[in-house]
């Protein structure tokens, strides 16, 4: 798993929602269980709008029917191995995940890389 800081350039923590081609309408963004998401990725996306998936370091395309959603300090996610990891900000106020440790944070299921 990538557990990385974001560098100074501006890397922001985001969700890719990965959406099944027939279901043609946006889904509500506080909505991570709905029937019609196929993949929930967690990634880095960098100021030229280039996402990477947090857990393999590879680019992600965003379909047509896909949300990139932003990732809140407290957002945690567990992968179908039963790793978790948790989004969480430094004294330096920069934002990385590392593994959850504990109950804390809104636990999501990513899936679908």
């Amino acid at each position: 798993m990538i557990k990385r800081t974001n560098p100074d350039s501006g890397e922001a923590a985001v969700t890719v929602v990965r959406q099944k081609e027939y279901f043609q309408k946006p889904i509500d963004l506080c909505d991570y269980s709905h029937p019609a998401i196929q993949a929930i990725i967690p990634c880095w996306q960098d100021k030229d709008g280039k996402l990477v998936s947090v857990a393999t370091g590879e680019v992600v395309t965003v379909g047509q029917n896909d949300q990139v959603r932003s990732c809140l300090v407290g957002t945690a996610f567990r992968y179908p191995d039963g790793e978790e990891i948790i989004l969480t900000r430094s004294w330096d106020r920069k934002v990385y995940f590392v593994p959850r440790e504990k109950e804390q944070g809104c636990l999501y299921k990513a899936f679908g890389e």
